[in-house]
């Protein structure tokens, strides 16, 4: 089975400059307001920046995990490609070798 590595690592490569990187600046931006404002202004006496903060906390947890996911699986798929660019090599080799024996060579 001949597979196109070359897809394999396009797509990779989306991941990792695409999503990966969407995600590690999304988390970039979910600080902005903590770090350039200051959220507590935001508050008043009676309610707190508590559930603000909570919130804002899961969903980078969640950012920096898919982040990671999708950096993990281009990983996996470079080295898939690899795979199966090694496989193609050594079927070639193989297929050589069996080509020239049957036409009367070494």
């Amino acid at each position: 089975m001949q597979v196109r590595s070359v897809e394999l690592r396009v797509a990779a490569d989306r991941l990792r400059q695409g999503a990966a990187e969407n995600l590690r600046k999304a988390v970039t931006q979910l600080q902005v307001p903590e770090r350039g404002y200051g959220v507590e202004a935001a508050f008043d006496r009676y309610t707190t920046a508590a559930a603000y903060r909570a919130f804002t906390s899961a969903v980078e947890q969640e950012f920096r995990l898919l982040e990671q996911a999708a950096r993990e699986l281009a990983d996996a798929l470079d080295r898939t490609a690899d795979d199966y660019d090694a496989a193609d090599r050594r079927a070639a080799t193989r297929t050589g070798a069996s080509a020239t024996r049957a036409a009367g060579g070494r």
